[in-house]
């Protein structure tokens, strides 16, 4: 991601003078306004929540539904977590806000359409490299193409219906919101928020282990080979690319680590600051900085990030690791929240902190980089600054009242790594683990209670409180690749076998022969004449086309055991509403499948592999799931108000936000929104 470095230190105004155009109609806050917060654990299952409350184990959450609510919340159609944020940023679902996967395709580079050539993108934010003046190796962007990161979520935001409204809103570490809006609102972006390098989220272990696999051995995880010569270790940090510098090579800063080994310790040194570190100790965060070289050979501004290492072992080898760079909030290169002011604001009161979207490292953990029980004191980390966060919104929402939208990540991304570890039926279960690493989830659950029963404390009766997930959980035992089976089954052609399984983005396709392929997690395209440079199906044969892959994906067997893998299918264009329903970027179909099962990886990076490969075990650390059908796996919903309605679903709880304000039904952005208030406003307290 270099251009927004460069769009710093050429235009960094700009998006300030945005901002303060934005909102101008709601200048007077009523800071009397009712109060209401929306708390957001991402991935909390009805399931297990309805039976760790019968066990007596989630007290405040068990008082919560006594004295109000708890039923499952509808999730999105595909139940992956930026559509399901989007629903409820937007009160509406894709067809209106145009996220439709994690990721989405496009065709590009060409203006001719037979020309253009397949490209990938995060489905919430698109990066433009802009353009530049070249001199030799060096090259300067142009300020007025200098690029950037465009969010792709489509419409308005709920919190600036509130600004609207005259409510004040704090909307903390939301998904599907980076680049932030813009608003005069107080948000920090969640999921989708790069590191400093613009991954979205890459780890580092420095080894000298001779046996280690070096490389990238799991995407945003990187293990260097490093040598230990007189009990000291001599290395670089990576950090952003250079916009200065024709192919953007990254930045680096050096780094050197003293070993003590009598007192089983080392002495890091990188931009300045000495750490002092004992094995199986996390650091504090700290500050390092990469220098950038003008086109003129002239030093131009650092670029800061902060990180924290982890002493990992001196014997019987050297590993260090070190979290990825991350935006530092105190003097953040990038917005990470509006106004610009509030993550320094936060940052000066809490102390720096995880800005990257998923602070929570499973690649750490994918990677062999950690160990379980790693992993969870990482995830303990995150945690502890999460309810700090916490702590300093709530004596804000004291003071300044109106609405508070609160999100935790560690339900989800816990019940992501850990579930083959309370699971024997699990092809990856490992019953050889710590106690703490087989009750994780459970544990998890626990700490997410204490949360709330603290939030009640703190906002008392009287404030409205609503806690919700975007889905649930479920086993993720076997994946399937769906471009091996729509190659099987004669939607895919290929070009040459003896490639299969060698190249992503479908660059082995035979597309002249091919009416179908997958990309991304749940979504299915149809090759369109007229939509794809070398399209096949003719726009009249489209609904037969998919009512027969339909059919077929619902009667495949699994052959391994004869479950069926692919419980529904969902066609967008019945589906949804709005403008994204039919669309270039909108996937023809959406894959809902059983429970169990998932898309394979490969599948999402466009990568066709062998007939025999073409259903697997999943031996993978990320081993519980949720993309599959949306009636698999629905979220919660628990309020200190009666619930009234029978189904409820994500975008009602926008509606319910609305209509707890009182904002009416004729105003633009709600006009766009399609749920029903899921409280019984009127019932006495």
């Amino acid at each position: 991601m270099p251009r927004p470095v460069a769009l710093r230190l050429l235009l960094g105004a700009l998006f300030a003078s945005t901002l303060a155009l934005v909102g101008a109609c709601g200048d007077d806050m009523d800071d009397a306004s009712p109060r209401m917060m929306v708390v957001g654990f991402d991935g909390l299952d009805p399931k297990v929540l309805q039976r760790l409350m019968d066990e007596g184990k989630l007290p405040n959450f068990k008082k919560l539904a006594q004295e109000g609510g708890f039923t499952p919340l509808k999730t999105s159609i595909p139940p992956e977590s930026p559509i399901a944020w989007s629903n409820v940023i937007s009160g509406a679902d894709p067809g209106e806000h145009g996220i439709f996967d994690f990721v989405h395709r496009r065709f590009a580079g060409a203006e001719k359409l037979e020309e253009k050539h397949l490209e990938l993108f995060m489905s919430t934010a698109l990066t433009d490299s802009g353009s530049t003046w070249s001199f030799g190796d060096l090259q300067i962007p142009k300020p007025w193409d200098a690029g950037g990161t465009e969010e792709m979520r489509r419409g308005p935001v709920f919190w600036n219906i509130l600004r609207e409204q005259g409510v004040p809103a704090s909307i903390v570490r939301i998904p599907a919101n980076y680049p932030p809006t813009a608003s005069e609102q107080r948000t920090f972006p969640g999921m989708g928020t790069p590191d400093l390098p613009g991954t979205y989220g890459t780890c580092f272990q420095f080894t000298s282990d001779p046996a280690a696999q070096t490389g990238e051995p799991a995407p945003g995880a990187k293990i260097k080979k490093v040598y230990v010569r007189d009990d000291a270790v001599t290395t670089a940090l990576e950090g952003p690319p250079d916009p200065f510098k024709k192919g953007n090579p990254v930045v680096t800063t050096p780094m050197t680590v003293a070993i003590d080994r009598e007192n089983e310790s080392v002495k890091i040194s990188v931009s300045g600051a000495e750490v002092i570190l004992n094995v199986g100790e996390f650091s504090q965060w700290v500050s390092v900085s990469f220098d950038l070289i003008s086109a003129l050979g002239m030093p131009l501004e650092g670029v800061d990030g902060i990180c924290r290492f982890k002493l990992q072992s001196l014997e019987p080898h050297f590993k260090l690791y070190v979290t990825p760079i991350q935006i530092d909030p105190r003097d953040p290169f990038t917005p990470v929240s509006t106004p610009d002011d509030a993550a320094p604001e936060l940052a000066e009161s809490i102390g720096p902190y995880y800005t990257q979207g998923m602070a929570e490292d499973t690649s750490a953990l994918r990677a062999g980089i950690f160990t379980p029980a790693e992993y969870l004191e990482q995830v303990d980390l995150v945690w502890d600054e999460r309810i700090s966060m916490l702590d300093f919104e709530l004596d804000r929402f004291e003071k300044a009242g109106g609405f508070l939208f609160f999100y935790f990540s560690s339900t989800d991304l816990v019940s992501h790594m850990m579930w083959r570890f309370s699971d024997p039926e699990h092809p990856n279960y490992d019953p050889d683990q710590p106690d703490q690493v087989k009750s994780a989830i459970e544990d998890i659950y626990r700490r997410a209670d204490d949360a709330v029963g603290e939030i009640r404390k703190r906002i008392g009766e009287e404030t409205l409180l609503m806690v919700i997930s975007d889905h649930g959980f479920a086993p993720y035992y076997r994946a399937l690749n769906l471009n091996t089976w729509l190659w099987q089954n004669g939607y895919l052609a290929i070009k040459d076998e003896k490639r299969l399984g060698q190249d992503k983005l479908l660059a082995d396709v035979d597309w002249e022969n091919t009416r179908a392929y997958a990309l991304g997690f749940n979504a299915l395209y149809l090759n369109l004449r007229g939509r794809e440079p070398h399209g096949t199906v003719m726009p009249s044969e489209q609904d037969a086309l998919l009512a027969e892959i339909d059919q077929k994906l619902r009667e495949y067997r699994d052959p391994k055991n004869g479950e069926t893998v692919v419980l529904t299918n969902y066609i967008s264009k019945n589906q949804f509403r709005g403008e994204w329903a039919e669309s270039d970027i909108t996937p023809d179909m959406i894959i809902g499948y059983a429970s169990r099962y998932r898309a394979h990886d490969d599948t999402v990076e466009g990568l066709i592999v062998p007939a025999s490969r073409v259903i697997q075990d999943n031996m993978d650390a990320w081993s519980g799931c949720h993309l599959m059908a949306a009636e698999v796996v629905p979220g919660v919903v628990v309020s200190n108000r009666p619930i009234k309605l029978q189904d409820p679903a994500l975008y009602d709880v926008t509606v319910t936000v609305m209509d707890f304000y009182g904002v009416p039904e004729s105003q633009a952005g709600r006009k766009r929104m399609i749920g029903r208030s899921i409280l019984d406003f009127s019932a006495p307290r």
